[in-house]
């Protein structure tokens, strides 16, 4: 029996080693991929940043030509108007504010010239 006991406490002792063996190379794996994990963690990070910036500034750059590209309409725009209501003034026409207002005038004369054949031919 005592061959037996001393059999069983080598065993346990070598089975309680070698748990912990395990244990430690758990251990040890376990920090090392929550270390890899932070490292990835902290690059993936920094990647984000980085693309954020470049996006930012690609944004911006684009919107300062949208408004550059804008202004430059609006000076053609006031160039054409100006050069319009000039040409207006030299024919004799009417100016451009009284414009829509008497182009709204004619078309509802003629709507009411044309309801007033459509009756009188009935």
């Amino acid at each position: 029996m005592r061959i037996k006991n001393s059999e069983s406490t080598r065993n346990r002792t070598e089975l309680i080693t070698k748990m912990r063996t395990d244990t430690d190379i758990v251990s040890q794996s376990t920090t090392t991929l929550v270390g890899h994990v932070d490292v990835l963690e902290v690059a993936l990070a920094e990647a984000f940043r980085e693309y954020r910036y470049r996006v930012e500034d690609i944004l911006e750059e684009h919107t300062e030509v949208m408004e550059e590209a804008q202004q430059a309409h609006e000076m053609e725009l006031a160039r054409l108007r100006a050069e319009n209501a000039q040409l207006r003034d030299r024919l004799g026409m009417k100016s451009e504010t009284e414009l829509p207002q008497a182009a709204m005038y004619d078309a509802t004369a003629e709507a009411q010239k044309k309801k007033a054949t459509s009756n009188g031919s009935m």
